[in-house]
């Protein structure tokens, strides 16, 4: 999970945790990209869409490089105005 929001980092976390997954949360979405690029035990990967460094996609794009096909939710808090 990523989230640079500490308060929903936790929440998304716990509720995961609750559903009997395993989680490893980011609040850093470089430390995020950086440390998905060699990982391969991770199943799904819910990262916030609008972060601060680098965007949920490029961190996405990271995870993809060892395995193209895995599932990436995207998440965000942000109401879009009409």
């Amino acid at each position: 999970v990523v989230d640079n929001d500490a308060a929903v980092l936790e929440s998304m976390a716990r509720g995961l945790l609750a559903a009997g997954f395993h989680v490893t949360a980011f609040g850093s979405s470089r430390e995020a990209r950086d440390t998905l690029r060699g990982a391969h035990s991770v199943d799904l990967l819910v990262t916030d869409v609008l972060l601060p460094d680098v965007s949920g996609e490029e961190v996405a794009a990271a995870y993809r490089t060892l395995r193209p096909n895995a599932p990436v939710l995207y998440v965000t808090a942000h109401l879009a105005s009409e």
